[in-house]
């Protein structure tokens, strides 16, 4: 094609729409839903957020230490305050999205813990969440 039609783009896809027409269009689709299909299911290798997993020590130790932070955005005083279930995501670091039992309903704290052994800090809150709210973006 190029040494029919030199470098001009719109040669040469005024040739494929010519020559091939519909099924270069079928082509292109198929191909444009394999790569959302593929994006979509390893979006967690490529950097979106992780499948939730149950709460390991150290997260949740990572949690207990926000506390106060946590209460104070939220301005309340929590008697109940039990870490569930996670997911992570990484960056240039880590965010950590907790759900966390506090009583009378469940929170949802995005932490961010940088690199180099930085001090993790509370970066986003969601309240007033249900049990079975699932944990995504925010």
């Amino acid at each position: 094609i190029n040494a029919e039609y030199g470098d001009e783009s719109e040669n040469i896809l005024t040739h494929l729409c010519c020559c091939y027409g519909p099924f270069t269009i079928l082509q292109s689709f198929s191909l444009l839903l394999f790569i959302c299909s593929f994006f979509s299911v390893n979006m967690s290798r490529l950097g979106g957020i992780s499948a939730v997993k149950p709460m390991d020590d150290d997260v949740r130790s990572m949690v207990v230490l926000l506390k106060e932070d946590i209460e104070s955005q939220t301005q309340k005083v929590y008697d109940t305050f039990e870490p569930v279930s996670y997911a992570s995501q990484v960056v240039a670091g880590m965010n950590y999205f907790v759900k966390i039992n506090v009583g009378d309903c469940y929170i949802h704290v995005r932490i961010f813990k940088g690199l180099a052994g930085a001090l993790p800090v509370v970066e986003s809150l969601q309240s007033g969440k249900t049990e079975s709210d699932p944990i995504t973006y925010f």
